[in-house]
């Protein structure tokens, strides 16, 4: 069961994630998303979200990548993550309210789906359980339980050996946590948000590509 629900599931969830985005992509390139219905709310739950987002996942990265190669001093780090996840969570969690709510509401872009009505849910659950399980009275001093199992699980599951014993015998919290986040992670590309963050990157690289194409075309 254990590797069921900590290796097998998570790689579904990453399955999922690439493989919907690329159907999303033939599908309707994103067209049936809030992105699509640009009004002054829309506006600022895009801004509050893609930031509150992008403050929450950021400081974790670097995180993990600090820690792993003993750069910095992890009280500090631990320190900006508290700060940064406990600031922008209900940040981004206001954004995609008030991205998803209206235009549920609307209906116009598209009919309101199952996945639609459980995406706010979801983030909410994945966002807030990680400010909870930053303030978990049991996770103190040098007793810092999301170090052994969320942080030693999800990134071995980016490596060679993946280890799903680390959350075996993790506390209810941490483990909701990590599920959370998990089901967010796969039902990500089937939401009306899906192409909040991809659309962007997607005419970044476009541009990057013509860009490199026209200086290859004038050395040549």
């Amino acid at each position: 069961m254990t590797t069921l629900i900590w290796l097998i599931v998570p790689y579904l969830a990453f399955a999922s994630f690439v493989l919907g985005h690329w159907w999303r992509w033939r599908h309707d390139r994103f067209r049936s998303g809030v992105i699509t219905n640009r009004t002054d709310v829309s506006r600022t739950g895009l801004w509050l979200f893609r930031a509150g987002v992008l403050v929450v996942v950021l400081p974790r990265i670097a995180q993990i990548v600090l820690t792993r190669t003993h750069f910095g001093s992890p009280l500090t780090i631990a320190q900006v993550v508290v700060a940064s996840e406990t600031i922008a969570a209900p940040i981004a969690l206001t954004g995609a309210a008030l991205l998803l709510i209206p235009a549920m509401v609307d209906g116009s872009a598209r009919p309101v789906t199952v996945v639609d009505r459980i995406t706010l849910p979801v983030l909410g659950a994945a966002l807030l359980s990680g400010v909870l399980v930053i303030f978990d009275p049991k996770s103190t001093g040098s007793r810092d339980i999301a170090a052994h199992t969320l942080f030693t699980w999800f990134p071995s599951l980016f490596s060679t050996h993946p280890d799903p014993a680390a959350m075996a015998d993790a506390p209810l919290l941490h483990r909701i946590r990590a599920l959370t986040v998990v089901v967010a992670i796969a039902l990500w590309p089937y939401t009306r948000l899906a192409g909040l963050f991809f659309c962007p990157i997607e005419r970044t690289v476009r541009r990057l590509v013509t860009a490199l194409t026209s200086v290859v075309r004038q050395a040549d």
